[in-house]
């Protein structure tokens, strides 16, 4: 009312034919804002069972719904209600129902509508009506052989039809998330389609209804190299509709999940403890199960009725009574007697197949009682006097460890003695308490696992060694009347030999840049020149090596415990003393192997290495003593038994090129070359470290 007084003034106040417009236009911008600030949304889904194995909805509003659409689908089975101009703050995830046919509700909100979509074993019929802020809808339990007939005005086909048109896929992709997980993306053109997703014969299907699928998107996709549990992909079309197979192995879960027009299917791998404990949560109650619908019946009758059903033996409290409602469906007979029982504040007690019932409260003194008089039984009872022999473990250790948890593992008035000679327990206390400690030691008393632990050490050398050499020499001698002029190399030849000419002119050389002790060496005279005479010698050396050095420690030691093998020697050093006199001190150049290996549940390895290789270098010998070169790694890894891991490596690679050369002629052209000597070394060295454990089983022996 207020608002219609408002907009009448409002009219009045601007109706003139100078301010039509204006008026009109403050009216449309007052009506819009009302209209936005009243939008209706949903704000609560809720269901109830009734009798007749019938089911109700209510979807709670804060205001009036403007229009409601209903339409159902049979294969497969839903029911979809769409609220015209309802926003959906109900939340996006789905609801379990697990009542009668009704399995879950959800409600996605789409083009300023929100469609509810209720999931059915099968069809079923339906009502449907508006009371207040709330539409209800009511599940008939008996299956339908007709579409059912809604109490608000019938569909309009021809609407739903023109909704639907167009609807189609418009891309499908895959992706591999951060954490491993695979995601299926499938982007539709109309948010407002419906989805279904249900996991079959190992696979997951994903039916998206009333959705064509272009022909360039039927396809196999195989998706195996994402490291994922997806591995295949296959998109083909149905009907009117749009299926997936998505094709997924090892043990996973994968929930799918829609925002606007993107539909996402995500696969996430899960451990075998991770699912064993789901799977444990899942089904807690293993009964046989059972339907139970009563009205106001005696708590004492139920309970007698379970008992029957359980073959067990009922002793009910004086104190258990009253009625109870109930309506139980195809619900396990532990989970039934649970749930009556705690909605009576009762509880039980199960020895052998007798059942005690009573208050909660009666039956936990009950239990206490029973407590202290086994407690007081315990402390009166005689003791006794037990030989425990030890096979494989120390007695000492044991029995420090029994004596460690005092009143747990031996009582107050137990005690434990040694016979180290025999390896012995004497152990002194009740019987019901020496029954469990020979269970502790059975347990204990194990033979350790051993493990063969082999190190390889690899030293592989490649080494090239390239040198060329020459000697040039050039003398001439010009006689002229009585005058004689005689030239030649100033250098000193190594040869020696007459003077050439028969003049005393030393054999000297212009260029001498030989190789050390060549492997070859060619000298000849090149040719003369007037009255010189031109020589040459060539000299060349070319030196390849390739060496390996493989060293092999390996040492058997039991798990958890440190082995060391090592072989070498001991080099003398001289060194001074603090009183100015010598003595010899010795440092040890070896092979050393130091492990600790610690077996793990499921067969593996962890071992804590040090292995080193030390070698005294002779070649290279200091006037302080003896070189030694040292080779070491020192690291923890986890490794597959009978595996071989490198551990570590060390590669290098030393390459020199030299020239020696007589300055400016060196540097000419092709000339050049008969004025210097080149020289090239290549040498490359690589160390590496490998290590294979090797768990030894019983029986076995080790060659």
């Amino acid at each position: 009312m207020q608002k219609a007084i408002w907009s009448g003034q409002m009219i009045r106040k601007v109706y003139n034919k100078k301010n039509l417009l204006l008026g009109l236009a403050l009216i449309s911008v007052f009506i819009a804002q009302q209209a936005f600030a009243q939008t209706t949304a949903l704000h609560q889904i809720q269901f109830t069972s009734l009798p007749g194995n019938r089911i109700q909805l209510e979807l709670a509003m804060d205001g009036e719904p403007r229009q409601i659409q209903t339409f159902n689908t049979e294969n497969p089975a839903r029911i979809a209600i769409d609220l015209m101009g309802v926003a959906n703050k109900s939340g996006k995830r789905a609801i379990d129902i697990g009542l009668g046919k009704a399995l879950s509700v959800r409600a996605v909100e789409a083009k300023g509508k929100t469609r509810v979509v209720i999931n059915l074993t099968s069809s079923v019929p339906y009502t449907t009506k508006v009371e207040g802020n709330s539409v209800f809808l009511t599940l008939n339990g008996t299956s339908a052989s007709a579409l059912p007939k809604s109490v608000i005005d019938p569909v309009d086909k021809t609407k739903l039809i023109d909704e639907r048109k167009g609807r189609r896929i418009s891309h499908i992709d895959f992706r591999r998330g951060l954490a491993g997980e695979g995601r299926v993306l499938v982007n539709l053109s109309d948010a407002s389609a419906l989805v279904d997703v249900k996991e079959e014969g190992g696979k997951v299907i994903v039916d998206i209804m009333d959705t064509a699928l272009p022909p360039e998107l039927a396809n196999h996709l195989d998706v195996i190299d994402f490291a994922t549990p997806v591995t295949a992909i296959d998109i083909k079309p149905a009907g009117k509709n749009t299926r997936l197979i998505i094709s997924a192995v090892g043990a996973y879960e994968f929930l799918s999940y829609q925002m606007g027009e993107l539909l996402t299917v995500e696969f996430k791998r899960i451990s075998k403890e991770q699912l064993d404990r789901e799977v444990a949560e899942k089904f807690k109650y293993t009964g046989e199960k059972l339907t139970l619908d009563f009205q106001d019946i005696p708590v004492r009758t139920v309970l007698q009725i379970l008992a029957d059903v359980t073959d067990m033996n009922l002793v009910a409290s004086d104190s258990v009574g009253g009625n109870v409602t109930l309506r139980l469906n195809n619900v396990p007979r532990d989970q039934a007697l649970e749930v009556i029982l705690t909605s009576k504040g009762l509880g039980k007690r199960v020895e052998g197949n007798v059942m005690m019932v009573g208050p909660a409260s009666e039956i936990a003194r009950q239990e206490k009682e029973a407590l202290k008089a086994k407690q007081q039984v315990q402390e009166l009872a005689p003791l006794v006097s037990e030989f425990i022999e030890i096979s494989y473990a120390s007695a000492s250790e044991i029995a420090a460890l029994l004596k460690a948890a005092k009143g747990q593992l031996i009582s107050s008035r137990g005690g434990v003695t040694i016979d180290a000679r025999t390896n012995t327990l004497l152990v002194q206390d009740t019987a019901e308490k020496i029954v469990e400690i020979k269970k502790i030691i059975q347990r204990i008393d194990r033979p350790v696992r051993q493990v063969m632990i082999e190190s390889r050490i690899v030293i592989a050398n490649d080494d090239f060694t390239r040198d060329l050499g020459i000697r040039f020499g050039l003398q001439g001698i010009d006689i002229n009347g009585t005058s004689v002029i005689a030239a030649g190399g100033a250098i000193p030849s190594a040869s020696g030999g007459a003077p050439p000419f028969g003049v005393g002119l030393p054999d000297a050389l212009l260029v001498d840049l030989p190789v050390a002790s060549p492997a070859g060496a060619v000298q000849f005279i090149i040719g003369k020149i007037g009255n010189s005479l031109l020589q040459l010698e060539l000299s060349a050396l070319q030196t390849e090596a390739k060496g390996e050095v493989i060293s092999s420690p390996r040492v058997i030691t039991s798990d958890q415990v440190q082995a060391e093998i090592r072989q070498g020697i001991e080099i003398p050093f001289q060194e001074a003393t603090s009183s100015g006199a010598t003595s010899t001190r010795f440092i040890s150049a070896e092979i050393n192997l130091t492990v600790t290996p610690r077996i793990t549940p499921d067969d593996r390895i962890n071992l804590e290495l040090d292995v080193s290789k030390d070698a005294p270098d002779f070649s290279n010998i200091q006037p302080d003593g003896v070189p030694i070169n040292t080779q070491n790694v020192t690291t923890t890894v986890l490794v597959d038994n009978g595996d071989t891991v490198i551990l570590g490596g060390i590669y290098e690679r030393t390459e020199n090129l030299g020239v020696r050369k007589v300055p400016f002629f060196g540097d000419l052209p092709v000339v050049g070359n008969l004025f210097k000597a080149e020289f090239k070394q290549d040498n490359n060295r690589e160390l590496l470290f490998f290590i294979t454990p090797k768990i030894l089983k019983e029986g076995l022996s080790v060659n």
